[in-house]
């Protein structure tokens, strides 16, 4: 009866970590501590499509503009990631931060893609802007 517990508990454990999201910094990135964490949550709750959670990160006035609904529509066909580095600080001020993070892909942890993450810091809260167009973006 031991051993069918100690298997079960292995098992559960191994599930568990597989679907873990692991969020890395590089060593030479010095990057405000609140902002480092919020970057963290935000990125682990997109890997795991934890849109309840994500949402609550993005720029406010991007809420009002689009429910929940709509945000979990917009992602659906995103990749679950197994891994997001922070890999560089492209730009960063008192307020707006644009940083270099590496999406690794669940099912295809080699194919990673390099995204520019911007952040902007309202009443003290740092906030994740995403690209809210299927159109792309020309500067």
């Amino acid at each position: 009866m031991k051993f069918i517990s100690f298997i079960l508990i292995a098992i559960f454990f191994i599930i568990t970590h597989l679907q873990a999201v692991t969020f890395k910094v590089e060593k030479d990135v010095k990057l405000n501590n609140a902002l480092k964490k919020r970057v963290g949550l935000y990125w682990k709750y997109r890997g795991e499509k934890d849109f309840e959670h994500s949402y609550k990160y993005e720029l406010p006035y991007e809420r009002y503009l689009h429910s929940k609904m709509d945000y979990e529509i917009f992602f659906q066909h995103a990749s679950k990631f197994s891994k997001i580095k922070l890999s560089k600080i492209v730009k960063c001020s008192n307020n707006i931060c644009v940083l270099g993070i590496m999406l690794y892909p669940k099912f295809a942890p080699n194919d990673n893609t390099y995204i520019n993450d911007k952040w902007i810091k309202i009443s003290g809260i740092w906030y994740h802007k995403y690209i809210d167009s299927l159109l792309p973006r020309f500067q």
